[in-house]
């Protein structure tokens, strides 16, 4: 027992010189929480065997005589089950009792899973505590003890470590922290307000709390939640907290980015005559403001020529950022000119340039289309001793290609190599589109694969660049195996891949190869919607018939037609007067089970008008509405359109009059028939009375080229010639 004592005091002594060491070295942390006093102080509060009252084991020592061990007949009575020591044991006589008394023995208390799982816990953060070990502290994810334990003791934890590596000045770890509590609590849409107050409680003997508060500013902006983040900032005014300068940057970077333009203007006064004072990537940060706001080039240099002012109050001095950022800003506005001018002067004055100062200069020129200036700002660009970068050549590559100056492109992208710039997916991309746009296929298929031989990886754009030039050439095979492999790759294509792929198999079925068209591409044909867009195509192009071979290999492909593909065939063949086919489409589909809507009946009700049924298309629509579709605006107008066209302007009024009780908004164009069939059979009467209808439900009557405005005043020219005929 002396052993063990002794043996305790001296680790006891150790971890005491230990701890006291990392305090000397380490500001001290005196928490208020029960959580880390607990973690402290571990040797009383987590005893997992605790003391039962009724039941005391004896402790036996060495003994010499052993001659009762093997006692069959032990006193049953009087036996107590002991506990041996460890250490030194030497009476053994009631070990193997095989008649133990059991009245008066209690087992130990078990402690229960979540007991257990807290005692961990508590176990870590006695850790972070003791050491600052982020591997240990990084175990504790707030995730996953939120899910173990409660959330008031799994916050506290939190809380507890984020102010202890605040106290330390450790802020990448204190943001780590902060940045995976937040973005665990807003997807719970926990109000935020309530974190703050929490974190930011101030107790008296904690310091740090200047460290979180500038740090949850930066968490906060950077995951888009910049009402926090100016909640926050304006919070630090009350409980007198200075943010510092590079977290009000950062809030000001992130509300420029965000378009808040009256937040950012509104921090940027307080940092200049509050403070944080700003510094010379504040003015930078507001210089790109000023170039988003679609200044003219006028109004951009005062804002300019007030910032570098201020600078030079202050006696701040610009750094290259601030110089790339003012001259892409007057590139921008369209002021390369004084862009130019401004670079000349900073060499002049030996200011610190980069390439970044010179590439907007070479990007503003190219957008102009002065390629020859461009190249000058890049021979100068050298001469001046700035290498230029890969995307100083890109930017030139590009311009020429535009141009069709292929050549040049050609000649600059060798000079890259020369250099040893290496080129990127957009050099290549850039160079591809200029010699597709030359015909040079084979070429620009050449250089493709190259980039893909240098390790470069293919994206989107590449790929849409190549196929776009194969479908213009006619090239469908070609084009149809570059988007395999675009797919094999797990390249996402995107939206004009598709309608490039599209309109070269729309330009194959136009040539009479549907069948071959479908055979090639077996990713793109897999939905109605995609055959639906093809028929639309060639249906617009005059071409039905074309669009109507390709419901056979869909059928094939167990596609099958809805009403929106029948109701566009439908008015395919009506565009082209074939309206039997149409008629006959009409009733396949009444065979398939393909219930019409409003807009296939609305096509098959004008088919009729230009048969002259009339009598079929009114009980085609009373029909409609029996059925329970209610006509719309076109369907309207469709059957009143057709009734004055045949001169029944009885029915067609009527109509008209059910259009309006039903409050179906009638068009221009509906007005426009009526006030022609009634002109039409002399009824200048009721033709202005329905003019005046127009005008008084807001319809306005110019909204068509031929506007009922001028059928009205041309029939009342011709009524008033007839009668002065007469």
């Amino acid at each position: 027992m002396g052993v063990y004592l002794r043996r305790n005091a001296r680790l006891t002594g150790y971890y005491l010189l230990r701890y006291s060491a990392v305090l000397r070295k380490k500001p001290p942390f005196r928490s208020h929480y029960v959580v880390s006093s607990a973690a402290l102080v571990e040797d009383h509060v987590f005893n997992e065997i605790p003391e039962v009252e009724t039941w005391k084991p004896a402790v036996t020592y060495r003994h010499e005589g052993r001659s009762h061990v093997f006692d069959e007949t032990p006193d049953v009575e009087t036996w107590k089950p002991a506990v041996t020591n460890r250490y030194r044991c030497e009476d053994r006589s009631h070990v193997f009792d095989e008649n133990p008394e059991f009245e008066t023995w209690k087992p130990a208390v078990r402690h229960t899973h979540e007991e257990r799982s807290k005692h961990r816990l508590f176990s870590l953060l006695g850790k972070v505590l003791k050491s600052l070990n982020w591997k240990v502290a990084w175990r504790i994810r707030f995730q996953r003890i939120v899910n173990e334990h409660e959330f008031e003791v799994s916050i506290d934890v939190l809380r507890t470590m984020v102010h202890v590596f605040a106290v330390a000045g450790m802020r990448l770890e204190v943001y780590a922290l902060l940045r995976d509590m937040v973005c665990y609590l807003k997807e719970l849409n926990v109000d935020m307000l309530e974190l703050t107050d929490f974190l930011l409680e101030r107790p008296a003997d904690v310091v740090g709390l200047a460290v979180i508060y500038n740090v949850l500013i930066k968490v906060f902006a950077a995951n888009s939640m910049l009402k926090n983040a100016e909640d926050l900032f304006w919070k630090g005014t009350e409980i007198e907290l200075e943010p510092d300068v590079y977290s009000t940057n950062f809030l000001l970077k992130c509300s420029v980015e965000a378009d808040r333009e009256v937040f950012a203007k509104d921090l940027f006064d307080i940092m200049k005559y509050r403070g944080p004072a700003p510094n010379a990537r504040t003015y930078t940060i507001m210089l790109n403001y000023f170039s988003k706001l679609n200044l003219s080039a006028d109004e951009f240099l005062s804002q300019a020529s007030a910032i570098l002012e201020d600078m030079e109050k202050k006696g701040i001095s610009c750094t290259v950022v601030t110089y790339g950022t003012l001259i892409r800003g007057l590139c921008q506005v369209g002021a390369i000119g004084d862009a130019l001018g401004l670079i000349q002067k900073f060499q002049k004055e030996d200011r610190p340039l980069n390439c970044y100062c010179f590439n907007a200069i070479i990007y503003g020129f190219c957008q102009k289309g002065q390629l020859s200036e461009a190249l000058e700002v890049l021979e100068e660009m050298q001469n001046y001793g700035v290498f230029p970068d890969v995307y100083s050549y890109s930017i030139l590559i590009d311009g020429f290609c535009k141009k069709g100056d292929v050549e040049k492109s050609l000649s600059l992208f060798h000079e890259m190599e020369v250099f040893n710039i290496r080129p990127t997916i957009v050099s290549y991309s850039s160079l591809c589109h200029g010699l597709c746009n030359a015909g040079l296929m084979e070429l620009s298929h050449g250089f493709f694969r190259e980039s893909g031989y240098r390790g470069i990886e293919y994206d989107n754009i590449a790929y849409d660049i190549l196929i776009d030039g194969f479908l213009n050439q006619g090239h469908v095979s070609s084009a149809n195996r570059l988007f395999q492999e675009m797919i094999n790759h797990n390249v996402h294509p995107c939206a004009s891949t598709f309608t490039n792929m599209i309109s070269g198999f729309c330009q194959y079925c136009r040539e009479g190869n549907s069948e071959e068209a479908l055979k090639l591409d077996q990713d793109i044909f897999r939905t109605s919607s995609v055959f639906t867009t093809v028929i639309n195509r060639l249906c617009k192009e005059g071409k039905p018939e074309k669009a109507w071979e390709l419901l056979a290999p869909m059928l094939k492909k167990n596609i099958f037609p809805d009403v929106v593909m029948c109701s566009i065939l439908m008015h395919g063949f009506a565009k082209s007067s074939k309206l039997e086919v149409a008629r006959k489409l009409y009733g396949k589909m009444l065979k398939a089970g393909i219930m019409p809507d409003v807009v296939m009946n609305t096509i098959l009700i004008d088919i009729l008008f230009r048969e002259k049924q009339k009598v079929e298309a009114l009980k085609l629509f009373m029909y409609m509405i029996d059925e329970g579709l209610l006509p719309d605006t076109r369907c309207y107008t469709s059957i009143i359109a057709g009734f004055c066209r045949l001169g029944d302007m009885r029915t067609a009024w009527a109509l008209f009059s059910k259009m309006s009780r039903k409050k179906v908004r009638p068009s221009v164009f509906t007005f426009k028939c009526l006030i022609d069939g009634f002109s039409k059979q002399g009824r200048m009467d009721l033709a202005g009375q329905v003019f005046l209808e127009m005008k008084t439900q807001g319809v306005d009557p110019d909204a068509e080229h031929t506007s009922p405005c001028s059928c009205l005043s041309q029939n009342w020219q011709y009524e008033g010639k007839g009668r002065d005929a007469s």
